[in-house]
Order: structure tokens, then sequence, then C-alpha cells
């Protein structure tokens, strides 16, 4: 997946890793992609803000991608360092974002 990574080299999206306590065996270690611009991402699957408030437009995704791409980017001056991840089940039960300090607290 050559596209991937040139996306990311261009800072248009940004893998966040899995997480894994080390203790389950049932989480996915499938990196998620997040969209560095969520006016951009909105753009390109055609959301502008009325489509956004319709009942079947993408805000909860669009949401979620903000609010993670907001914790990378305060992750970057934290006085307290951590590392993003995200967190996905077998069973699609999912955490969009997981923070990990240094110390292994999450």
């Amino acid at each position: 997946m050559r596209y991937l990574e040139l996306l990311a080299t261009v800072f248009l999206i940004k893998p966040v890793p899995a997480w894994s306590s080390g203790q389950t065996t049932r989480a996915v270690g499938t990196p998620k992609l997040a969209f560095t611009d969520t006016g951009i991402a909105c753009h390109l699957i055609g959301q502008d803000a009325a489509r956004l408030d319709e009942p079947d437009g993408a805000a909860g995704q669009v949401l979620e991608n903000f609010v993670v791409m907001e914790l990378a980017r305060q992750l970057t001056w934290a006085e307290e360092r951590g590392r993003l991840y995200h967190y996905r089940t077998k069973d699609k039960l999912e955490v969009d974002a997981v923070i990990q300090t240094p110390d292994g607290r999450a």
C-alpha cells in the first residue's frame, strides 16, 4: 500500500497504532487511519455543514476524526509525554483513543 505511505509522508493521514495491554488475544492489531484535516476530508466525501446535519450524514465519523487528531496535536506539546493508540476487539467493540504514558499508564 505505497499510496498510504505517500499520504502519511505529506501529512494527509496519520496512522494510529492499535493498543494492546498484552493480557488479551481478542484485540485487533490493525492501525486506524485518521485524516489530518477534517475540512478536506469532508470535501472529499461530499459533506458540507448542511449535509453533516442530516440523519445519514457523516457527523459522527467526522467528529471522531477531529477529536483524535486534536489529541495527537496536543500530545506534541503536552508536559506529560504520551502515545496515541486505538483499541478494537474482534467483536468490533472500539475505543477511539487510548493515551499511554512512557511508564505504561493508559
